[in-house]
């Protein structure tokens, strides 16, 4: 497995587009946080608020991020090698998911850490400082196993779809229209626990309101969708790829 999550590294260094992603995701994170934090939480504003406002951008780049780690390989072709080298389908996807939850949750935390840092400074010329508090904690938990599962997903979703642009379409046409279509037509305790729902309930202070009132069981209903699609994923991989 060492040996895998080394190649998905070589991989993703030597490609340009996924840091141009998580640098737009962290300075997304970073111009929000400033502006939220340091500019208005004098004014009474929930720093967690502040943090949870940036959620959906991010969330959205992180899954194209995780589509892209996979679909560019059937594009580019460079699959063929990596079934070649590793005929195990099975433990390439694994491989590949447990990676991708590594770069979300370094990405978010390098986000979050890097704008509370000049949030601090910023709030600190203004007179008053960032007040920590056990929503900030959660909200700040949440975003970041939040950041990590929608990479992973987004390879789940890639595996299936094995298309770059029909991935990053089935996920923003079900976060943006089938989810809320559901929520609205069908029931609420439904639309609670489908993917991206479950997301925005792992983070606490977000303004979507969902049915999964606790933050960490949200958390596990999104990652129980990635992991279920990554078992669907796997099994259509071994049946069309090697």
């Amino acid at each position: 497995m060492s040996a895998l999550l080394r190649g998905e590294w070589i991989k993703f260094r030597s490609v340009r587009s996924p840091w141009v992603m998580i640098a737009v995701a962290v300075a997304v994170v970073v111009a929000l946080l400033i502006a939220g934090i340091a500019v208005d939480s004098s004014k009474g504003r929930d720093p967690a608020e502040s943090l949870a406002v940036s959620s959906t951008f991010v969330i959205v780049l992180l899954l194209v991020l995780g589509v892209q780690l996979i679909a560019q390989e059937y594009r580019f072709g460079t699959i063929r090698a990596t079934f070649t080298s590793v005929p195990d389908c099975s433990r390439l996807i694994l491989a590949k998911m447990i990676f991708g939850v590594a770069v979300g949750l370094v990405s978010a935390l390098i986000a979050i850490a890097g704008s509370f840092v000049v949030a601090s400074i910023v709030a600190n010329s203004y007179g008053h400082s960032i007040p920590i508090d056990a929503r900030l904690v959660e909200t700040v938990s949440g975003y970041v196993l939040a950041a990590g599962i929608s990479v992973a997903l987004g390879i789940a979703v890639g595996s299936i779809t094995r298309n770059s642009a029909l991935g990053i379409t089935a996920v923003l046409l079900d976060m943006f229209v089938l989810e809320s279509l559901v929520t609205v037509f069908a029931s609420e305790g439904l639309g609670s626990v489908l993917p991206f729902r479950a997301a925005f309930a792992s983070i606490p202070a977000t303004s979507i309101r969902s049915g999964l009132s606790l933050w960490f069981v949200a958390v596990l209903v999104y990652a129980a969708w990635a992991v279920g699609l990554a078992v669907i994923g796997t099994v259509i991989v071994e049946r069309r790829d090697p």
